[in-house]
């Protein structure tokens, strides 16, 4: 019975160290449709003239959800290492009638006045998963893992005084370098629905001339269909903060909320 038992987990230990059928498949990519509503706040200095905190939706009337696209590639390296790129951007605009005079990227808005806002956000990262527990059966398999990397993110923001003769726009705009640190969790059924977790972030203060704070997470189930194919569908939420000196005179202090749902085109092999 002991030897029994001896050999049962043997054999149990072997098996996990053999990938998955879908681990074998060495790269692996995804576009999603994200679908986020925006909450949050910005100012914008210029020309030493403190920027007015203004609220995206009272003072800007962005339109949600807004324009976003999140696309992934990750290929494997070992069978416990994949590297793993993702682009994310998301696109907002509003317009809307100044209520209360104030002050934004060096100008003074006037009430009653007219403005067009357009405000971008992009993050790009480039991490290295490390399978750090995995463990399957014939029927299912569940992995947890870890992300450790880099990314850029890119704020740029516009906003146009339609009622000013002549008209103006002010414009602020700044990439910034962070460390990245995230981790996922995978379990999949039958080779056919996989569902899927993935969180990461850092906060840093004085990196590169700015305090950042950045939290994304992700959850989603994945069905495969044919040859690789799969669709999936899932909820994405993401925070940034953020305090940058672009240049010396010039101050940005944002603190924005994206979440929403979002729909997935896959490609495995």
């Amino acid at each position: 019975m002991v030897g029994s038992l001896s050999l049962l987990t043997i054999l149990a230990f072997l098996g996990v160290q053999d990938p998955a059928p879908h681990e074998e498949r060495g790269l692996d990519f995804r576009v999603r449709a994200v679908f986020p509503f925006l909450e949050g706040d910005i100012a914008v200095t210029d020309n030493n003239l403190a920027g007015s905190t203004l609220d995206v939706d009272d003072d800007f009337d962005i339109e949600s959800p807004g324009d976003s696209a999140d696309i992934m590639v990750s290929a494997l390296i070992f069978p416990w290492f994949r590297i793993h790129a993702e682009y994310w951007v998301s696109r907002f605009q509003g317009s809307n009638t100044v209520e209360e005079t104030y002050n934004f990227g060096g100008s003074v808005y006037n009430t009653n006045d007219d403005t067009k806002t357009d405000l971008e956000l992009q993050i790009g990262s480039l991490m290295g998963e490390y399978n750090v527990f995995l463990y399957k059966t014939p029927h299912w398999r569940f992995e947890l893992g870890l992300e450790v990397g880099a990314g850029i993110i890119g704020l740029d923001i516009k906003q146009q005084n339609s009622s000013a003769d002549p008209i103006f726009s002010e414009r602020q705009r700044f990439n910034t370098p962070i460390p990245l640190v995230g981790l996922y969790g995978k379990l999949e059924v039958f080779d056919t629905i996989m569902a899927e977790i993935r969180m990461k972030g850092i906060q840093v203060q004085g990196f590169q001339d700015a305090d950042i704070t950045l939290f994304k997470a992700s959850a989603e189930v994945q069905a495969f269909l044919f040859k690789g194919i799969y669709l999936s569908a899932g909820w994405q939420f993401l925070i940034n903060k953020g305090k940058v000196e672009p240049h010396s005179d010039e101050e940005v202090d944002y603190d924005f909320t994206f979440n929403g749902p979002f729909f997935s085109f896959g490609y495995t092999f």
